[in-house]
Order: C-alpha cells, then structure tokens, then sequence
C-alpha cells in the first residue's frame, strides 16, 4: 500500500524562565503550522537544501504512535497481523520512541548512535526523564528552569563534591606568574611552534590586556567570553582577565 510516514522538522525555542505550560503551548503551535504542509515529502526538503543530506536538519527525533490495532482488525474482508521488527540501525543522533495503548498507558525506548552515547549515559538520560514527567506532572506552572532533572543520589553526590575540604591558595595565579617574572625574566615561559615568551614578556603582554579589560569595566563578578583557538593570545587572553579581576567563559 505504502510508507504513510513523513518525518516533519519542528523548531524550539526554550526559555528557561517559562513554565512548562506555556512551552507546551509554544510546541502545540509549531507542530500544527508543520502539519499545515504535511504533504510536502522528507525527501524534497532534503532535495532542496542539499547540505542538509550531510549536515542533516535536525539530531533528535520523537516518534509517538498509538498502539490500537483494534481499528485494523475491524477493517472488512482484511485480515491484520501484527509482526514484531526493529532496527538495531540508529537512523540520528538520538532517537525517541513513545508507544501508548489503548489504556493510555505509555512504553518508551531510545534508539542511539554508538560512537556519540554509551548505554550508561542513555540510562541517565532516561532516568533524568522520569523525574522531568514527574516534576511537570506534579507542578506544571513550575519554571522550566526549576524543574528537578538528577535523582537523590545525584543530589547527594554533589552535595559532597562541593562540602569536600580544599586548601585556601596562599597565592593567586597573577601573583605568582609576577613572583616568577621578577625572578626569572628571562626564563622561558610559553614555547609553540614557532616561536616564544618568556616570563618577562608574557608578564607584560598579559599587564597590558588587563589594563584595557579594566577600562572597559571588567573586574569582580564580572564574566568574559572568550573564543579563540589553542594559542599564545588564548592563554594572554585567560591570564589577562583573571589580572582584571574577571572570570572567563
């Protein structure tokens, strides 16, 4: 007869200070505007975005099916079967599956690539669900934010991470690179291919980066993005903003 799915490529915009509710309702809209083109086929949109064939549109999917097959069996002068089947074949990233039958209740799997997720982090993945169905169930108007997604044990192991005893430095890191350039000026302190600083000159080049972060209002409490690849100025850059009083991201 034919393959009747057509795979629909949804967008969403999470905002973590709405509730659940209102992101339901966001979703709603979005699955409803794509079934208005429904019969556009998967195959043309790839067709006509061709990077997409490699890149792919998307790297998640859900997949829910009600699993009646009470309407099949009264179909006249047919007789329906079901057959069990499944792919070992991870067709995305991540895949979803959710099945639910004629009582409303609900059976779900996930289907993974290999060599992106091991069982073990799909196994906190699908534990970290329940507590999020859980959590909404229970406070939907509840900030999306807010929502509780580790277990107990999780909770209680970092609680521990962070009550673990740690000596206070008797030093910061721009203290002890300036103690070093006073000592050693001349001594190596940075090497890459093809060239290189000593403490003296990175000392120095780091002082004039801070200045200018400084001038700019960076100090404590304050966070600066940093996006560079793994070079001399990245690292400049890291010590500069912690001269400044800042914190890097």
């Amino acid at each position: 007869i034919g393959f009747f799915i057509n795979t629909q490529v949804l967008r969403a915009e999470v905002d973590s200070r709405l509730p659940f509710v209102e992101l339901l309702a966001q979703t709603r809209q979005a699955a409803l505007g794509a079934q208005a083109h429904q019969d556009l086929p998967f195959e043309q949109l790839l067709e006509a975005f061709p990077q997409a064939r490699e890149q792919g549109l998307f790297q998640v999917m859900f997949n829910h099916q009600q699993r009646d097959l009470s309407a099949l069996k009264r179909l006249p002068g047919l007789l329906a079967e079901e057959l069990p089947w499944h792919s070992r074949e991870a067709k995305f990233d991540l895949q979803l599956h959710s099945e639910e039958d004629r009582n409303g209740r609900l059976s779900l799997s996930f289907d993974y690539a290999s060599e992106l997720f091991d069982a073990a982090t799909i196994e906190r993945l699908a534990e970290h669900l329940r507590n999020l169905l859980r959590a909404i169930c229970a406070q939907p108007l509840t900030a999306i934010a807010d929502l509780q997604l580790l277990t107990p044990s999780e909770h209680a192991k970092q609680a521990a991470w962070s009550a673990a005893p740690c000596t206070p430095a008797s030093q910061w890191l721009p203290e002890l690179l300036h103690e070093q350039a006073r000592l050693t000026p001349e001594r190596i302190a940075l090497m890459w291919d093809g060239g290189q600083l000593d403490f003296a000159e990175l000392h120095t080049q780091a002082n004039r980066l801070a200045h200018y972060l400084r001038d700019k209002g960076v100090g404590p409490d304050v966070c600066v993005a940093i996006a560079a690849e793994r070079s001399p100025q990245l690292l400049i850059g890291l010590l500069a903003i912690i001269k400044a009083g800042g914190a890097y991201v």
